[in-house]
């Protein structure tokens, strides 16, 4: 499943992001690296706030797609980083010249294969100490009482489940706050689920009750919409046992 504006915007706005992003642009406003110094500081706040923006929202977007994808096809995780620096080198390396040009002026503008090896290979450094740094799924005790699912869930993505989905191999867990594919089978993750409250719409769903915000109905067939607007499919053989507890 391809990344959403929804799930980049969480990390986005995420407060450590944000922090982390202020700091970064602060201290090359009062450094004033490549040049950027020659220029009065209000010209580096600007440069150096627009920089530092640019390089939080396609990086979240590169590795983030990237290690979907990755996950998604059954290969190491290793090689999200390599394909997400790639990926978000590019376009940011492109983008550094036009905002130097505009900015400070044609002068400061750095070589583009020197700055695009720059930025790959700061962009590798930076996520694989976020990757060894980062507790893994699976790893984090789940908190006391908690079913059994969580354990494989990474804590960033809080405890409020919504619903669960079938990708190939992997099951693609729902929170508020994002989403996770975990290698495991989806009946076993069901077993997993302890007292959490839900239902199997469907060979490939399931949704928490109170993940359930409307029922719909087009053209003959059943969807149960989700707090974050999801449609999930109602096939006819778990229609029986959902309306027997009220839910259609």
């Amino acid at each position: 499943m391809p990344l959403t504006l929804r799930e980049w915007w969480t990390e986005v706005s995420n407060p450590k992001a944000l922090i982390m992003t202020a700091l970064a642009a602060a201290f090359c406003v009062v450094a004033g690296p490549f040049g950027s110094i020659n220029v009065s500081t209000p010209e580096r706040i600007v440069y150096w706030g627009v920089i530092c923006l640019a390089a939080l929202g396609l990086s979240l977007a590169a590795f983030m797609g990237s290690e979907r994808w990755v996950m998604a096809r059954g290969w190491h995780v290793g090689w999200s980083v390599v394909l997400g620096a790639l990926v978000f080198s590019a376009p940011f390396a492109a983008l550094i010249p036009l905002v130097t040009f505009l900015v400070l002026g044609d002068h400061y503008a750095p070589p583009l294969p020197a700055l695009f090896a720059s930025v790959f290979a700061i962009a590798v450094m930076i996520r694989l100490g976020k990757q060894i740094l980062s507790p893994k799924p699976g790893v984090e005790a789940a908190p006391a009482g908690a079913p059994p699912f969580f354990k494989r869930l990474s804590p960033k993505l809080g405890r409020d489940l919504m619903r669960l989905t079938v990708q190939d191999h992997y099951v693609e867990a729902h929170t508020p706050l994002g989403t996770e594919l975990i290698l495991m089978r989806f009946s076993d993750a069901l077993e997993e689920l302890g007292g959490i409250e839900g239902f199997r719409t469907h060979r490939s769903h399931w949704v928490a009750r109170a993940a359930i915000a409307d029922v719909a109905r087009e053209g003959g067939r059943v969807f149960l919409v989700t707090t974050d607007g999801t449609r999930v499919p109602v096939s006819r053989s778990y229609t029986p046992a959902l309306r027997e507890a009220g839910v259609i």
